[in-house]
């Protein structure tokens, strides 16, 4: 499941990856290794479980190895209208993220920073030139991508909108989007509140 989470690159690239940059020893991952195999779990997850590495130092020491630098996602999430400046069909396809924009300047960050059509195709899109913008490609973790490409979903009310419109099937339609937003968003609880003559959708999420 942890590897999964980090696309494009195999369990032993990662481990050589953590060996090079310096934020593991050979010590630690022959016993995460071990730990792994004798309990059915990953060494990520074991490296994660005994704060030998973070989230973020694996997100800079896996930017470190694209040579790029590393965009945390999670302590500065670019804004709603910055982000959706990009294509929805874009950002998904290259799962990329207009993280910071300047005069003269942007910053792009994506899981796949050695995509060579990214840039041309952002600035495209943009209708920007290359000639008088200049752009840097940073690496961000596919969850933290994952996360900001929620953005692009439209409101629930705007679906059920569509759906009472479109669909003969209503209940399970609406059932269906309810229970994705659920997933998406990782809530643990989902409550519903009739009233007179609506009810509110709420999702219990972090707490």
């Amino acid at each position: 499941k942890d590897q999964a989470m980090y696309m494009n690159i195999d369990d032993a690239k990662l481990k050589e990856i953590l060996l090079n940059t310096g934020y593991v020893d050979e010590g630690d991952l022959e016993e995460a290794e071990k730990y792994a195999s004798t309990h059915n779990t990953s060494v990520l997850h074991y490296l994660f479980e005994n704060s030998l590495v973070t989230h973020d130092l694996l997100g800079q020491a896996i930017a470190e190895h694209f040579q790029v630098p590393y965009a945390d996602l999670n302590s500065n999430m670019p804004a709603h209208d910055q982000v959706i400046k990009i294509p929805e069909e874009l950002a998904r396809s290259n799962r990329v993220v207009l993280f910071r924009e300047a005069p003269g300047s942007i910053i792009l960050t994506t899981d796949n920073p050695q995509q060579e059509t990214l840039v041309p195709a952002v600035l495209t899109a943009l209708q920007i030139t290359k000639e008088h913008t200049q752009v840097s490609v940073y690496y961000s973790l596919p969850q933290d991508i994952d996360a900001i490409l929620v953005q692009y979903r439209k409101t629930l009310a705007t679906r059920f909108s569509k759906i009472l419109g479109e669909n003969a099937r209503i209940a399970p339609e609406l059932l269906t989007e309810i229970f994705s937003d659920a997933r998406v968003y990782k809530a643990s609880d989902i409550h519903f509140e009739p009233q007179e003559k609506t009810v509110q959708i709420r999702f219990r999420i972090d707490g």
